[in-house]
């Protein structure tokens, strides 16, 4: 037991100080865009919260961690996937079901009784997020044609979303009715999974700040032949 104490708290710092990748590589020199800058942001906010969390010792005080951590987790990846989402049926779908899902979220926080994290909204905001992944994968297999799909950012930010959320769906569905100790041996495999995903995060914002700028398109101004004096 004590073994899989030590090799869970080895790789939880591993996965804590693996955020840090995101905010040093936006100060070493990549370009600074908004798209980057929401990366360091990211990276920033959940070393925080996984640095810290330690400091949260009350029920009330894991739970309100536990429910802001799936919300920010939740808005910080759709954000992603919106900015390269751009049919309008698949961006009004995303909003409906962003508007359902925290209104729900705001309802279970309220209305439930809390073991040892949300199970129930993350459930759901794994499947949400899946189902805007496919989105992402039929607009672009439906309107490009000449690019190889793994040379886009967005292709490496779903790789990451989907090794991440699709190894820990279970356990986190499961973490409130099995043991600790089962819940140990399984998160090993869940945090190898988020040390992955931070990796394949900072490739992606490498990407995204290697792409050119797009400019807009100089206003033609039509050329008006002066009259010719004979």
């Amino acid at each position: 037991m004590d073994k899989i104490q030590d090799i869970e708290k080895l790789f939880f710092n591993i996965v804590t100080y693996s955020y840090l990748l995101l905010p040093l590589t936006f100060l070493i020199g990549i370009q600074k865009t908004r798209r980057t800058f929401s990366f360091f942001i990211y990276g920033a906010i959940f070393f925080l919260f996984l640095y810290f969390v330690n400091d949260f010792t009350t029920v009330a005080q894991r739970k309100l961690y536990s429910n802001s951590y799936t919300f920010l987790e939740y808005f910080f990846f759709t954000l992603v996937l919106w900015k390269d989402i751009q049919k309008r049926k698949f961006r009004i779908a995303i909003v409906i079901l962003s508007i359902l899902f925290f209104s729900f979220q705001v309802f279970y926080f309220f209305n439930s009784s809390f073991l040892k994290i949300d199970t129930v909204p993350i459930g759901i905001e794994t499947i949400l997020l899946f189902i805007y992944i496919l989105f992402f994968f039929y607009q672009y297999f439906k309107e490009v044609e000449s690019k190889y799909i793994y040379n886009e950012p967005c292709f490496v930010l779903a790789i990451g979303i989907l090794l991440y959320l699709g190894s820990s769906f279970f356990i986190n569905l499961l973490a409130n009715h099995i043991s600790n100790e089962e819940v140990m041996k399984w998160g090993v495999i869940t945090n190898i999974a988020e040390i992955l995903k931070n990796i394949l995060f900072t490739v992606a914002m490498v990407m995204y700040a290697r792409q050119p700028k797009k400019t807009k398109p100089e206003k033609s101004i039509p050329y008006l032949e002066p009259d010719l004096i004979n």
